[in-house]
């Protein structure tokens, strides 16, 4: 995939989750892409900030890259990739159970949704840790 990207890097704290929407937003909004693509962005990138927030640093300071690309696989088609990196704890949330959601609200353990979240608005995702970081990238085909 051919990329042009764009990084933005900011503390990875709740408060900056409005700033981290409005880059992202910024720059799918440069390819005319429709409301329902540009949702599903905002809510992804909504959800991936929030757990490196929530979860990245046990001592609850450190910083969050969001990086947006641009770019064709081999096939043609064009994508729009929101890269999220954080140097917190290691932790691939693509290997995570699915969450049951038969089960009952009351039985069922907390957790696990906004991933499955994410990977259902998402064309595809990936994920690697490398050099310390952990990198999660969302692709949105456009």
């Amino acid at each position: 995939m051919t990329r042009r990207a764009v990084t933005f890097r900011i503390k990875a704290t709740l408060s900056r989750l409005p700033a981290a929407q409005a880059f992202a937003r910024n720059e799918i909004q440069r390819h005319c892409v429709t409301d329902a693509i540009l949702n599903r962005l905002e809510l992804v990138c909504e959800e991936l900030f929030a757990n490196v927030a929530n979860h990245a640093y046990p001592d609850g300071t450190g910083d969050v890259e969001l990086s947006c690309m641009t770019g064709r696989d081999g096939a043609g088609n064009c994508y729009f990739c929101l890269r999220v990196r954080d140097w917190g704890l290691p932790f691939n949330p693509l290997s995570a159970p699915e969450p049951d959601l038969e089960a009952d609200l009351d039985g069922r353990p907390e957790g696990g949704l906004g991933v499955l979240l994410v990977k259902r608005m998402a064309d595809n995702c990936h994920y690697r840790r490398e050099d310390g970081a952990n990198e999660f990238r969302a692709c949105f085909k456009i």
